[in-house]
């Protein structure tokens, strides 16, 4: 048992240092939005979902409530959307019946969830203003949004105390 809490801790403590990575994707109006240009002024979370994905709706009016509260604070999230082509039509008017305000990005051939290796949704990786990967929430289990807050809180500190 020790053991295996210590491989835990590793890969955890290993993941968290990982950069994150260049990506590029169209949003719904279809501009490029590119991660490198967000680094270095924001905390961003990106989070992975989809409109069939049932913890996806529970999680992201969830996510609506922290990016309200941390928006003017730096903090943005990009959610990118996993559905298919043949399904892409349904994003707008769920991201609409959502009521989401923050950015939507669309992954439609999932490039980008490969490269992040995103098994299953949602997942959210959280990314400090240096572009290392501070977090990753793997599904959604009610009261997740408690420690993402309290996560973001620090790493806006962070930057605070740096300046």
């Amino acid at each position: 048992v020790l053991f295996s809490l210590f491989l835990i801790v590793f890969v955890s403590q290993n993941f968290a240092a990982d950069k994150a990575l260049s990506v590029s994707l169209k949003d719904m109006d279809g501009e490029l939005v590119r991660l490198d240009d967000l680094l270095q002024e924001k905390v961003v979370l990106l989070d992975f979902w989809a409109t069939w994905c049932k913890p996806c709706q529970k999680s992201l009016p969830k996510l609506q409530k922290v990016y309200e509260e941390f928006e003017e604070k730096g903090f943005v999230i990009f959610g990118i959307n996993e559905d298919g082509p043949r399904s892409i039509s349904k994003v707008q008017p769920f991201v609409n019946s959502m009521g989401l305000t923050y950015p939507i990005l669309l992954d439609e051939n999932r490039d980008v969830a490969r490269k992040y290796k995103v098994a299953g949704f949602p997942t959210a990786i959280l990314v400090d203003k240096s572009g290392e990967i501070a977090m990753t929430l793997r599904g959604y289990r009610p009261g997740d949004e408690h420690h993402l807050k309290e996560i973001i809180e620090s790493l806006l500190a962070e930057e605070v105390s740096k300046n």
